[in-house]
């Protein structure tokens, strides 16, 4: 990320929002990160409370930023605080995002 020239062009900030659903640091500070992140659709808060979601139409789990969480329809949408809790719900992780019960 750090060699990243243009990062609100080439998104790479939705890839650092810490597994305890905060937002983390940015080279622009946690503010603009938190503004580029509401652009493309992602919720600080949400993240704070459950961040990650998984979907009882395929078994998996993700971060709620991963491009596969965010096409989950609401309706379908299952919100956990950690991963420990999805995989005992009896979901498995994303193999795109790679979330990892702590």
């Amino acid at each position: 990320m750090a060699g990243n020239p243009v990062p609100p062009l080439v998104p790479c900030h939705c890839v650092v929002v810490r597994n305890d659903g905060k937002i983390g640091s940015c080279a622009f500070g946690a503010g603009q990160k938190a503004k580029l992140l509401k652009e493309e659709g992602v919720s600080p808060r949400e993240l704070a409370g459950a961040p990650h979601a998984a979907t009882p139409t395929t078994g998996i789990v993700c971060h709620a930023t991963c491009r596969n969480a965010r096409r989950i329809r609401p309706e379908n949408s299952r919100p956990f605080p950690g991963v420990g809790a999805a995989i005992s719900a009896g979901y498995r992780p994303c193999k795109v995002c790679r979330p990892v019960a702590a």
